[in-house]
């Protein structure tokens, strides 16, 4: 494996936790296919958030991903993978957009999903 992407400091990672476990902080990225995704694995937006705030509780696997243009807000990734006696669920890897928002800079995060492409590029986390 090659050298891994950066991650963000420890505090971050426990907002972006923090925010999956807030209804008013998480929301899907409509502009893509992830809708589409889970419902074709049978798995509600709800369960996503958990299942990813749950196993980055557990690790510290969240990276950055390389910016398209160099004004683009800071994207992280990380891979999720489910039992093996699920196999219905393939490797999941997820893009966490962070934006921080009002006076308190709370941040909120954006969430996209799709079939793992980066699976053997980044270490997977597994989900419970």
């Amino acid at each position: 494996m090659s050298e891994l992407p950066r991650k963000p400091d420890e505090a971050l990672r426990q907002q972006v936790i923090s925010a999956l476990r807030d209804s008013g902080r998480r929301f899907l990225d409509h502009n893509g296919s992830s809708r589409g995704y889970l419902d074709k694995w049978g798995l509600s937006a709800e369960g996503l958030y958990e299942d990813l705030a749950n196993a980055l509780d557990s690790s510290d696997r969240l990276f950055q991903k390389p910016k398209t243009f160099p004004n683009q807000n800071q994207r992280y990734q990380c891979v999720l993978t489910y039992p093996e006696d699920l196999p219905e669920y393939p490797e999941i890897e997820t893009h966490v957009t962070i934006a921080p928002s009002g006076k308190d800079r709370e941040i909120r995060v954006k969430i996209s999903v799709h079939p793992s492409n980066t699976a053997q590029t980044l270490p997977t986390i597994p989900t419970q």
